[in-house]
């Protein structure tokens, strides 16, 4: 997207994507000449799901797509049924980073179970919002969308709903594996 489009900038186009049904769901990249301290949050604030300076880079360009590719793969498989790996597994880079969130996820997740238990939202809607951060610095891009959606029905306080998406990660974490073939943790 380019956020400096004459008539209706790049800002508000995608705002009008995100409300709009059809494509609220698509992929935006933000592309703009405009590259100061701030820009990058405007963008993430309108709706963008990432941020690239022109003149662009081919290199960062293609890992950003990379990246986005490889997310929307763990995510539909995961809705398959299948195990939960890290899309960053085999980089020795993001190894402890991926380690340290399987190992930590199922206490995440009973901490997020007892805020519920214990009516406290506010907690709840915190520890939700850092396991999505988490979980797409990890390579778990399948958390991060779950713990969004549980942010979204936190501020309904669809408390049935808030059980529904606890249920949902639950499962997801007893299928999340360090590596491919690995054992689960």
């Amino acid at each position: 997207m380019d956020m400096q489009m004459p008539i209706v900038n790049g800002f508000d186009a995608t705002r009008r994507i995100r409300e709009e049904g059809l494509n609220c769901a698509t992929t935006i990249l933000a592309m703009t000449a405009s590259v100061g301290k701030g820009d990058e949050l405007k963008c993430l604030e309108a709706g963008c799901d990432d941020f690239v300076g022109k003149p662009v880079k081919k290199e960062l360009l293609l890992r950003k797509i990379w990246r986005f590719l490889q997310q929307a793969k763990q995510i539909d498989a995961a809705e398959r049924g299948e195990p939960v790996v890290s899309f960053l597994a085999g980089d020795p880079d993001y190894q402890k980073t991926i380690e340290t969130f399987v190992s930590n996820l199922p206490g995440r997740l009973e901490e997020m179970r007892a805020a519920l238990e214990e009516g406290n939202l506010a907690d709840l809607a915190l520890k939700a919002h850092a396991l999505k951060g988490l979980g797409g610095f990890a390579g778990f891009a399948v958390f991060t969308e779950k713990a969004r959606a549980l942010e979204g029905t936190i501020q309904g306080h669809d408390l049935a709903r808030i059980r529904f998406h606890l249920d949902e990660m639950s499962d997801l974490c007893r299928r999340t594996r360090i590596e491919a073939d690995g054992p689960m943790s």
